[in-house]
């Protein structure tokens, strides 16, 4: 509630236009290395107070609880030890990031494909 409710909305339904929703959507990013690793990079993430164990227990959670549908099959969950190293390095332009990793995806994943809105930043 306290590191992303705030932007992302209690049902992570995020806000049109503005911020991402992460509900039966945000696993998608992890059918690709780089979208794995964007997660942990966005400076939501990278910069937040809670300690690398926290933020992959919290991440795992989010994908389990909100967007277990689209993970890929089998599902590798977050290691601290994963978050620690991307931790250090957070994306510069998560907005053109987001829109390159979905685009990517796109080409493999019909679902994605037909995500309205998938050039826009801050969009589905």
């Amino acid at each position: 509630m306290l590191h992303c409710q705030g932007c992302h909305l209690p049902e992570a339904e995020g806000v049109d236009g503005r911020v991402p929703p992460m509900k039966d959507f945000v696993g998608y990013f992890l059918h690709s290395e780089e979208g794995r690793e964007f997660l942990i990079r966005v400076p939501g993430v990278a910069h937040s107070a809670l300690s690398s164990e926290e933020v992959a227990e919290l991440m795992n959670w989010l994908l389990q609880s909100f967007s277990a549908g689209q993970l890929p099959d089998p599902f590798t969950p977050y290691t601290r030890e994963e978050v620690e190293a991307l931790r250090g390095d957070p994306e510069r332009d998560p907005e053109a990031a987001r829109v390159r990793i979905l685009s990517a995806l796109a080409m493999k994943l019909p679902d994605v494909a037909s995500i309205p809105g998938l050039d826009s930043p801050g969009r589905r």
